[in-house]
């Protein structure tokens, strides 16, 4: 591990705003959440295990995420960054929206076998008409 030996960290990719933003957080500053730096403020917290940050970020992505963007931010959550309560929020936005497996919604985005096989363990269809959401799924499986 070179950053053991040298005493560097390399940081590629990285926004400085964004790290601006974190290092605000760190240090007890309020910081504004948008939807342009939400998924790299996620992806440091997460990177970085800032659990108090995940927290907010996370509590801003139930809010502010709508029905045409969950399946893209639930795809993120399953295959990106595993990480259960993240993929419990979406799955909760998922339970709100009145037709989550429309053709329209799953085919827009290059959804994972595991994004779906996840939100249907986890009850998205639970009380609901599900003769739809089968025939979009199957579908989406040609």
């Amino acid at each position: 591990m070179i950053e053991g030996n040298t005493s560097i960290v390399e940081l590629q990719d990285l926004n400085h705003e964004t790290l601006k933003l974190v290092l605000q957080h760190i240090y007890g500053q309020k910081i504004n959440f948008n939807r342009e730096n939400i998924w790299e403020l996620y992806t440091l917290a997460h990177y970085w295990e800032l659990q108090a940050l995940k927290t907010r970020c996370i509590k801003y992505i139930r809010r502010m995420v709508n029905s045409e963007q969950i399946w893209e931010f639930t795809n993120l959550a399953v295959t990106v960054y595993q990480d259960p309560e993240l993929i419990a929020a979406c799955v909760r936005i998922l339970k709100t929206v009145r037709n989550p497996f429309t053709w329209g919604r799953i085919n827009s985005i290059d959804i994972s076998e595991d994004t779906i096989m996840c939100v249907l363990k986890m009850g998205v269809l639970e009380g609901r008409r599900q003769a739809g959401a089968f025939n979009s799924l199957y579908k989406w499986a040609l």
